[in-house]
């Protein structure tokens, strides 16, 4: 059973590094739970080479189920960050409009299941909080590669990356907990209009699901610039 318990263990450790992250964090001087908090990042997507992106905030995502759950821990990192922090305490979705590149890295410390996952996305696109229209054909992508993405495991992550390109159209790029990109793993991003990452994103700096308070602290952390 020690052997067993061993040899899973390689295996799970040699099918993780199978994938690249999209994203190369560089480690900074903070944790929580156990999570290193990123002081920067830079990638590379589809052939950009992203610009080196910056730490803004981090919050432990709790689920009171009916009691609190520690769930994951979301980390928000940008370009342009003087931009970004000078209008983003007062209205966080509209800061993303002063900023080219930004990215959403979530590490669990709690299994959750796909449906979970969907559920709770979906409960913030719904129009009692963000009021975000699921029929957008790139919204419905996005949805649909969560979907393809399968649940989370603990030590496991998941990465959003916002970019806005120089013809005016937005790329979303979503890393599964595989290190999968795209819902066939093909390394895609999604392609849409204007507004797209702000509608995703509205997720964790919007308003949060009703009734959801964990969501709500996780917003109110991640949207203050410097929080750990």
């Amino acid at each position: 059973m020690k052997f067993q318990s061993i040899l899973a263990a390689g295996v799970l450790l040699l099918s993780n590094s199978l994938f690249a992250s999209v994203l190369t964090l560089t480690p900074g001087p903070s944790n929580i739970e156990g999570v290193n908090i990123a002081a920067s990042a830079t990638g590379t997507i589809e052939g950009r080479t992203l610009p080196q992106l910056s730490h803004v905030s981090a919050s432990l995502r709790e689920k009171w189920v009916p009691f609190p759950k520690n769930i994951y821990v979301a980390q928000l990192l940008v370009s342009d960050y003087q931009k970004f922090c000078s209008s983003f305490s007062t209205n966080p979705l509209a800061a993303v409009d002063n900023v080219s590149t930004i990215a959403l890295v979530a590490k669990f410390v709690w299994q959750v299941t796909v449906d979970q996952l969907f559920s709770g996305f979906k409960d913030s696109f719904a129009p009692n909080a963000n009021n975000i229209d699921l029929s957008v054909p790139s919204i419905n992508e996005f949805m649909d590669e969560v979907q393809a993405g399968g649940g989370v495991l603990a030590g496991q992550s998941f990465t959003i990356v916002g970019e806005k390109l120089t013809d005016g159209t937005e790329a979303l790029t979503y890393e599964n907990p595989l290190g999968k990109i795209g819902k066939e793993g093909k390394g895609n991003s999604i392609h849409g209009p204007s507004g797209l990452i702000k509608s995703v994103l509205s997720i964790w700096l919007g308003k949060p699901a009703a009734g959801d308070k964990g969501l709500a602290t996780t917003i109110k952390n991640l949207t203050t610039c410097g929080v750990n």
